[in-house]
């Protein structure tokens, strides 16, 4: 597969992944796409990115230090036009109590690479064409 580049600048990406494992590859798959990712393991990590003003948020809701609701509360709470794509393996009634935020996705764990992938490139067209990208 081939790296995408949207827009002319590289758009800031959060996301906020519990296991390393599975934080560094989606880092590296979404600099792949031309992005630039900042990444946290925690939600206090989460919390103090997202001050950096990314334009999408990738979150898993299951945290070591807290429930990534609370950092999607957050970005709603404050008004943000972030892009906020939900990845959990987490209960129902969590997954229902996120919906409930208005994330733009929601992906199950395992991740389907394909959908997300698909779902990335429509970031990276989105991106391209858009004056703010989902962000502040």
């Amino acid at each position: 597969m081939t790296a995408h580049t949207p827009r002319t600048s590289p758009t800031l990406v959060l996301a906020v992944e519990e296991h390393a494992a599975n934080r560094h590859a989606l880092i590296e798959l979404l600099r792949s796409f031309g992005f630039e990712v900042a990444a946290a393991g925690t939600l206090a990590g989460g919390r103090r990115l997202l001050a950096k003003g990314p334009a999408v948020v990738i979150l898993d809701l299951l945290l070591p230090d807290g429930n990534g609701i609370d950092l999607l509360r957050l970005v709603r709470q404050e008004g943000r036009n972030t892009v906020v794509a939900v990845i959990s393996g987490a209960s129902d009634q969590m997954l229902t109590e996120a919906i409930k935020l208005r994330p733009y996705t929601v992906f199950g764990k395992p991740i389907d690479l394909e959908d997300f992938r698909g779902w990335l490139q429509g970031v990276v067209e989105h991106c391209r064409h858009a004056a703010n990208c989902g962000g502040d």
